[in-house]
This record gives C-alpha cells, sequence and structure tokens, in this order.
C-alpha cells in the first residue's frame, strides 16, 4: 500500500514548528485517535531519546514506544514509527 503523506506551510520559525510537532505531549492535539504522549524518562528530543505514545483503536488502547533516530531543524526530517505512519516535517516558508 501507498504511503499517505501530508503536507502543510506554516508561518512560524522552523525551530517553534519542529518543537510542537515533535512534543509528544501535543501529540493528541493533532493526530487523530491520539490519548496519550510522552518521553520515557526525563529526555529531550534527541537521537535514542524513547517517546511513548497511546492510540484508542477499536475501543482499546493501545501503546506504542518510538525511537528518536534523528533530529534536526534545517531540513525534512521523518520520525518512523513501528506503525505505516511517519510524521514528516520541517521546512521553512520563503518569504
Amino acid at each position: 500500500m501507498a504511503p499517505i503523506i501530508t503536507t502543510a506551510d506554516i508561518d512560524r520559525p522552523v525551530a517553534d514548528v519542529f518543537a510542537y510537532a515533535t512534543d509528544p505531549s501535543r501529540f493528541t492535539e493533532w493526530q487523530q485517535g491520539v490519548v496519550d504522549g510522552h518521553m520515557d524518562g526525563p529526555q529531550l528530543p534527541s537521537v535514542g531519546a524513547k517517546c511513548t505514545m497511546t492510540r484508542r483503536i477499536g475501543g482499546a488502547d493501545r501503546s506504542s514506544t518510538s525511537v528518536n533516530h534523528l533530529v534536526g531543524l534545517d531540513r525534512r526530517v521523518a520520525l518512523p514509527g513501528a506503525s505505516t505512519s511517519a510524521l514528516e516535517c520541517v521546512r521553512p516558508v520563503a518569504g
């Protein structure tokens, strides 16, 4: 199955967008079905940091843990998870 890719132009500084998009505690604000997200331990988003996200699927809560593989503010970033989805962010808006 081909991946579903969504893009958006956001008129904010790249660092702000990156911080928002990679903060697990804010995943419930923009990812459908997410009921909880947090870093495992007192970790900052960095290479090797672990994040746990819980989604409600079919009436049941299902948790998964992801490991950050790369962190960058000035290029396209893909954050692969255990599922078939991925978050791709941040490109500065010209102008």
